[in-house]
């Protein structure tokens, strides 16, 4: 049985001194529940702790003190070889489709190698028909149009997709989306979100970090708004927009453009 969800309780990050100045305390005292079948948006401004929060579940920043857990698993307990199987049911979708993808390796390669990592796929055969079923699950499709292709011969939407499908090709139980559409036009921000969704919809939980708050509020389910490295709010997305609780959070819709001025439309 795959795990129920992913849950982290009272998680406090710090980073070291600078110069023997004080710590910083990026992340102070956070809960989170995820499930499967979600689709959750952790939102708020740069520095208040949303990509720490990310990177601690990937297991690339040191946990201070509290627990993250994947059903029965408690990572922050894992070392080595443990730590990269447990981790094999969270991927991670970065920002910057441009510097995530090793420039000298075809799609194919790029798709295949979390599955060689893993030790996923008994032939390179089943391996390769794997990266094709990938490939056209993204809108890469024909398969073979792209899978010889180096990434500076793709769009930036396209390198994206590559990401997304090099994430799912393992079939986790989470992925973590941290700014996937940040750096894309806004014509092709809707088909990466979409595909996010989808995601979603076959029964993976998709964990959104951004500081767009409207566009969460039109994919995610649910919303997280964080400040200072506190969650200051949390609840369903269309709630959260409407109604805001906090102070924060209507600052964070006061500065944004209203959705309908910038939805994307879908694009490749």
């Amino acid at each position: 049985m795959r795990p129920l969800g992913l849950n982290i309780r009272d998680l406090v990050i710090d980073y070291p001194a600078r110069r023997g100045g004080a710590k910083t305390r990026a992340v102070d005292g956070v809960n989170l529940r995820l499930d499967r079948g979600e689709f959750v948006g952790i939102v708020g401004e740069s520095g208040s702790g949303k990509s720490s929060i990310a990177n601690a579940i990937m297991g690339l920043a040191s946990v201070t003190s509290g627990e993250i857990s994947l059903g029965d698993t408690d990572l922050t307990a894992l070392r080595g070889k443990r730590a990269r199987h447990a981790r094999r049911a969270l991927q991670l979708v970065m920002q910057d489709p441009f510097e995530a993808l090793d420039p000298h390796l075809s799609v194919l390669r790029l798709v295949e190698e979390p599955l060689i990592v893993h030790k996923m796929g008994r032939s390179k055969q089943e391996r390769r028909s794997r990266v094709r079923e990938a490939l056209e699950q993204v809108g890469l499709s024909p398969a073979e149009d792209f899978e010889g292709r180096r990434p500076h011969e793709l769009s930036g939407g396209q390198r994206q997709r590559v990401c997304v499908a090099a994430a799912l090709i393992v079939n986790p139980d989470v992925v973590i989306a941290d700014e996937p559409v940040s750096m894309l036009d806004v014509s092709v921000r809707a088909g990466v979100l979409h595909m996010l969704d989808a995601s979603r919809r076959r029964g993976n939980a998709v964990l959104m970090i951004t500081h767009d708050l409207p566009t969460a509020a039109a994919f995610c389910d649910r919303l997280i708004v964080m400040h200072q490295g506190r969650i200051v709010e949390e609840g369903p997305s269309l709630r959260v927009v409407q109604d805001p609780s906090h102070q924060y959070t209507r600052e964070l819709l006061d500065a944004t453009p209203a959705l309908g001025a910038h939805s994307p439309s879908a694009g490749s």
